[in-house]
């Protein structure tokens, strides 16, 4: 394989709020997608990584790029195909997980764990905000609701742990949003609920990429109803 040139041809800002947290946020980014076009002899392809800022660093890990080819790098200069998950009905019976289905789990997460960390912290939760934000990331608004039940109902039918990279942005964008009036431990129960997983392997993702501690500033006490055992909302 010899690589002749790489070009960013599309960035993605997912902060929650828009880019920097739109009005009345950090001014930073915390989270992204970024996809570069490779380009061989004779052929070009993409490549795609999500970025999260973990305190005072960036994690980047693999994330869906558009399956295609063309002859040039630049011809991907207008922008990429949507790689937004098809929602044709998956079946809850079958054995492996598919990358459709855990990304219909992760918008899920996504969608419930900002409205959960929302309330907790005493603000309300715009739905219609959200539906905005997944148009950004190529979700066709009309299936929006949709890909929720279908994610809602696969996190209950299949044991699916959304990509490492993803929790840790879902966790460190979830405690500036939550103002210090939701702890780590609080976001972290929040998650295991929501996607039916225990609440120790979440933990230890998000430890291993420095996201979080435990035990700092009161953040490491389990909430009320706590536990490691997950299921429920």
């Amino acid at each position: 394989m010899k690589i002749e040139a790489i070009r960013v041809v599309q960035f993605t800002d997912l902060t929650p709020g828009g880019p920097g947290g739109g009005p009345g946020g950090s001014g930073q980014s915390t989270a992204g997608t970024v996809h570069f076009a490779i380009q061989e002899p004779g052929v070009a392809y993409l490549v795609g990584f999500t970025a999260v800022r973990a305190g005072d660093k960036w994690v980047f890990s693999g994330s869906e790029a558009a399956a295609s080819t063309r002859t040039r790098a630049t011809d991907y200069d207008g922008g990429v195909e949507s790689v937004a998950p098809s929602l044709a009905a998956s079946d809850p019976g079958s054995g492996g997980v598919t990358d459709i289905e855990k990304a219909l789990v992760t918008a899920y997460l996504a969608v419930e764990l900002q409205k959960r960390v929302m309330e907790k912290a005493g603000m309300s939760f715009d739905i219609n905000a959200a539906k905005q934000q997944a148009a950004t990331m190529g979700m066709d608004p009309s299936q929006f609701d949709e890909a929720l039940a279908q994610g809602k109902a696969l996190s209950r039918a299949k044991s699916i742990m959304p990509e490492s990279g993803m929790l840790v942005m879902l966790f460190t964008t979830m405690k500036t949003l939550g103002a210090g009036k939701v702890t780590d431990e609080q976001i972290i129960q929040f998650m295991s609920n929501i996607i039916s997983q225990p609440e120790k392997p979440i933990r230890d993702i998000l430890t291993a990429a420095g996201a979080y501690s435990g035990g700092i500033g009161g953040q490491g006490v389990t909430p009320r109803g706590g536990g490691n055992k997950p299921g429920g909302g």
